[in-house]
């Protein structure tokens, strides 16, 4: 059994919403639990992932189904892509980029409500690089990679460039659009995981929204900060300028 397509990222920036909204095609096999977190594991990195637990995942599935798993840690934490490129070398690749200031803030309010952030958003940031640089294990649950690093999933060039280099036919979609155009996103979607939209989509599915603070002239300092690397980024997905982060879609 293979998987066919993954939802790679990135992390809060309505991959929840687009995965559920893909599930509702009958030729979409989502994994269960949406996120089956088999290639950010490093014993599925060297061995590949486990039959059985793949059959559990996708034990709905039916003849000729998409099997999708959707994983936003994928983009992110290392060996992913290349473990996934193993599995599957035509995994049809599907990423999501939002405004890297307001992944981060809507992440860091997703870890305020797990009870795993103790610090506010100026002291998480403050923080951030000595929190990974001190991390000993990055692939474990709840480590300092996965969980604080707010600036550093928000810097796309690098991520994008690799998703590239393995999947040169990745998809690449605006969480802005997800937001305010659904249909047609989710459309793009499911053709380019070689299926044909059933209906016209309704409202898209609001999951997972952590509102967070209000913005801040931290946020704005952030979405500065990162300028150079979110223009590179758009830049080498050839969009136009202001294309990540210009509009302000509602979190």
């Amino acid at each position: 059994m293979k998987i066919d397509a993954a939802i790679i990222g990135v992390q809060r920036a309505g991959t929840s919403s687009l995965a559920a909204a893909m599930a509702e095609h009958p030729g979409v096999c989502l994994a269960e639990g949406k996120e089956a977190h088999l290639f950010d594991l490093a014993e599925v990195q060297e061995h590949g992932p486990d039959p059985a637990r793949l059959a559990e995942l996708f034990a709905r599935r039916q003849p000729g189904s998409v099997l999708l798993d959707a994983t936003p840690a994928y983009i992110y934490m290392p060996g992913c892509l290349e473990a996934l490129k193993r599995h599957n070398p035509a995994m049809r690749v599907i990423a999501v980029l939002r405004d890297p200031a307001e992944r981060a803030r809507s992440h860091h309010a997703l870890e305020l409500a797990r009870g795993w952030e103790d610090l506010d958003f100026a002291q998480a940031l403050a923080a951030e690089d000595d929190r990974l640089a001190e991390d000993p294990e990055p692939m474990r649950l709840r480590s300092a990679t996965r969980v604080f690093a707010y600036r550093t999933r928000g810097r796309y060039h690098h991520q994008v460039a690799r998703v590239l280099e393995l999947f040169p036919d990745a998809l690449f979609l605006r969480f802005d659009d997800l937001v305010a155009r659904p249909g047609p996103t989710v459309a793009a979607a499911l053709e380019h995981v070689g299926l044909a939209p059933s209906d016209e989509a309704g409202p898209l599915p609001k999951l997972n929204g952590h509102r967070g603070s209000e913005r801040s002239w931290r946020e704005t300092k952030l979405r500065l900060e990162l300028r150079h690397d979110t223009r590179a980024t758009e830049r080498l997905l050839g969009w136009p300028a202001g294309s990540i982060n210009h509009a302000r879609a509602p979190r």
